[in-house]
């Protein structure tokens, strides 16, 4: 394998948009049935990769810049590491793999005048019944059923687990000994487990309110990436960092931790309804797929692996219905679960984003089993303007669960802040265990410190 171009210099001003460069790929032994491609890239100033296969021989990478107003002027250097591959564990790599690029990205001052106005809304602006500011930043969150509380994690001001009760408005904090990474709940929705670098945090949520919370500390040989938490208190851990790994299963119990399936670092996880399966959807593989991951006596035992290869792809994100009858991805298609192998997987329609280039951030399938709550990002290289590392629009938007029909859209309006109007992100959604209400944690943009609100819509 080589590259047509190996470096790459870019340049762009603040308020221009988002830069991108692409590279052809000569493949000497290339592909008869499919191929693979494993990155890794730093992230002074990329922000995303995408690889397309274009023939036996050719394949293409195209490198996404940050937007300029991401960044600070000054001049960004960054590289990546292409493992093309014939398998999906790399045990037959491309000739010439593994390929090293380098970037130099400059980002230059604007131009008085120069940065775009704020876009007009293309759908009706998202008015919520509340808006209630958080005291501290959000990294991960779930929702507890148990508890109707919004359950969250952050790093600022401190390390902590916070916990906003919905009906009362009440909040719960738990300080933490290290920085967590995610957070999972058991289904009922009354344990949650912290995950941590090498260390997980077990907390009965019920506790919090007393003086003396149930709080265990676990051991776990890797650094948390996401994580899912059975009824029997067996958290299933996917590593951060790293390659092929293995699943790391810890009892809450015993605190003993047992190596599970195979599974590619950096997934995303979503824990199935009857709790003897999860659904992963893989990062930093291309192209990106899910996976299922059998549970036997509390141990990840088994990995069954996706019916398609370049088709129906997950972008990196997988969440369950209620029932579990139905996967959603990233990319918005959506899968059939089933327990019969040959049904498990197969492709089952596609939500209508409504960008060229959408992605599915965050998804909440109704009580009811009605409709899907998520929020649709733009991912195109040119879609934002504002001081976010993820430089993209978001929307919310409603769809019927059995036809997957458009039902609402919001564009999200700007926040005014002691006067001064900023944009918001939206982060997470949630639908609550009552079948009414509807929740949205966001962050402002374009602030030095981060603020976050939760939301009810309805």
């Amino acid at each position: 394998m080589t590259a047509e171009e190996d470096h790459f210099e870019v340049s762009a001003a603040m308020g221009e948009p988002a830069p991108s460069r692409s590279t052809l790929l000569k493949l000497e032994n290339g592909p008869e049935d499919g191929i693979y491609l494993y990155y890794d890239f730093t992230s002074n100033a990329l922000d995303d990769l995408l690889f397309f296969v274009e023939s036996d021989t050719t394949a293409r990478t195209e490198l996404r810049f940050r937007a300029p107003a991401a960044l600070a002027p000054g001049t960004y250097t960054d590289f990546v590491v292409l493992d093309l591959c014939l398998d999906e564990l790399c045990l037959q790599p491309v000739n010439g793999s593994p390929l090293t690029l380098s970037t130099s990205y400059t980002v230059t001052a604007a131009t008085v005048g120069t940065l775009p106005p704020e876009p007009e809304p293309a759908w009706p602006l998202l008015e919520p019944l509340q808006r209630i500011e958080l005291s501290h930043d959000v990294i991960d969150a779930e929702y507890s059923a148990a508890l109707d509380a919004i359950v969250m994690v952050g790093l600022r001001p401190a390390p902590a687990l916070h916990v906003y009760l919905l009906g009362s408005g009440e909040r719960r904090e738990l300080t933490l000994q290290r920085a967590p990474t995610s957070v999972a709940l058991s289904p009922d929705g009354r344990f949650a487990a912290l995950g941590h670098d090498a260390m997980i945090t077990h907390v009965d949520l019920a506790t919090l309110e007393t003086p003396s919370p149930e709080v265990k500390q676990l051991d776990v040989s890797a650094r948390v990436g996401a994580l899912v938490l059975d009824r029997h208190g067996v958290a299933h851990v996917i590593p951060a960092v790293d390659q092929w790994v293995v699943v790391h299963s810890v009892d809450a119990v015993t605190n003993v931790e047992r190596l599970g399936s195979m599974v590619r670092a950096g997934g995303v996880a979503a824990l199935h309804p009857t709790e003897d399966a999860f659904y992963v959807a893989t990062r930093g593989l291309s192209p990106a797929k899910i996976e299922k991951h059998v549970i036997q006596n509390g141990l990840a035992a088994e990995r069954l692996d996706s019916p398609y290869h370049a088709q129906h792809e997950a972008c990196g994100n997988v969440w369950l219905s209620r029932t579990g009858k139905t996967i959603y991805t990233a990319c918005g298609n959506t899968f059939r679960s089933s327990a019969d192998a040959k049904q498990d997987m197969v492709y089952s329609g596609q939500i209508e984003l409504s960008f060229d280039r959408g992605r599915i951030d965050s998804l909440s399938h109704s009580a009811a089993g009605t409709d899907v709550l998520f929020i649709e990002a733009d991912s195109s290289i040119g879609c934002a303007h504002h001081s976010d590392p993820a430089s993209c629009l978001r929307r919310i938007t409603v769809v019927g669960s059995e036809f997957l029909d458009l039902r609402e859209r919001y564009d999200l309006p700007r926040v005014t802040v002691n006067g001064q109007a900023f944009s918001q992100r939206a982060m997470f959604v949630f639908q609550g265990a009552d079948g009414h209400g509807r929740y949205m944690i966001s962050r402002l943009l374009e602030v030095p410190a981060e603020t976050h609100f939760i939301s009810i819509l309805r």
